[in-house]
């Protein structure tokens, strides 16, 4: 049964956040899910995902290059790359932002930075 709410966000697979009139995400970038993640899995994304582990160490499920693997494999990592960079971005801008307030909080009153 869905949530009430959406449970989590990821960039719009549709238009990866570049198309002001996409019908998925409304232009928002962004791509509501209502379910948990865990119950969309199954075993051949599972394997996907193993697979995908493996290309960080230059292992690719079909021997030879990039250009030797599936389409829907090299769209597969295309997409997962650009989460887990979307990902690190939040981070890293998580992490400037609370340097900024650590070192306003350090600062004596009325002086600036």
């Amino acid at each position: 049964m869905p949530a009430p709410d959406y449970v989590f966000k990821i960039t719009c697979p549709r238009c990866d956040g570049f198309d002001f009139e996409c019908d998925l995400c409304s232009g928002r970038g962004e791509a509501p899910f209502f379910r948990c993640p865990g119950s969309q899995r199954t075993p051949e994304l599972d394997l996907a995902f193993r697979c995908y582990m493996h290309t960080e160490a230059g292992l690719y499920p079909v021997a030879g290059g990039l250009l030797d693997q599936s389409a829907s494999f090299i769209e597969f990592e295309g997409i997962v790359n650009s989460e887990r960079n979307a990902i690190d971005e939040r981070r890293r801008k998580h992490d400037e932002a609370l340097a900024e307030m650590q070192a306003r909080a350090k600062l004596p009153r009325g002086a600036q930075p």
